[in-house]
């Protein structure tokens, strides 16, 4: 039984695949036709300190944008989410009403007031910001939506 066309011999992901496969014929794992058992030992010190020195994922990593979505209708805003955590976010605005709207975002006791363009009815805007733990006031700054209850309350928890 053949594994694929390079005569029975499994290459493996980025051609490592000889420090850790097995062949069909059944020898034994870690051999590879025409390698030599010193430059096998070689190539395994060499794998495993490549390996040694990679990143993983948690050290140093960048979080993931935690991502919420703002749905906009006359005249009430819904959250997907009443709360997220801190860090990078994406705050979707959709609006599936049949005005123009906008959303003002703003952490209660802040200055920074992060806002979208206008947008039209059945488009939607990506907000991309970094959120620091608290509550955030969110509004419809045009005309007397905010009076009229285009308001909603997004609490952001501390990253764990």
């Amino acid at each position: 039984m053949q594994e694929n066309a390079s005569n029975d011999t499994d290459h493996g992901f980025g051609g490592l695949g000889f420090l850790i496969g097995t062949k069909a014929s059944r020898q034994m794992i870690g051999s590879f036709r025409g390698i030599t058992g010193s430059l096998q030992i070689l190539a395994a010190v060499v794998a495993g300190a490549v390996l040694a020195v990679m990143p993983t994922a948690s050290a140093g990593a960048k979080p993931f944008p935690t991502r919420v979505q703002v749905t906009a209708k006359e005249f009430w805003y819904a959250l997907s989410s009443r709360s997220v955590k801190s860090g990078p976010a994406v705050i979707e605005f959709v609006n599936f009403g049949e005005d123009p709207h906008d959303m003002r975002v703003q952490k209660v006791g802040g200055g920074k007031v992060y806002g979208t363009p206008i947008v039209q009815p059945g488009d939607h805007y990506d907000l991309n910001v970094t959120l620091a733990p608290g509550r955030y006031q969110l509004w419809c700054s045009i005309s007397n939506h905010r009076q009229l209850g285009m308001e909603a309350t997004l609490i952001v928890k501390p990253r764990k």
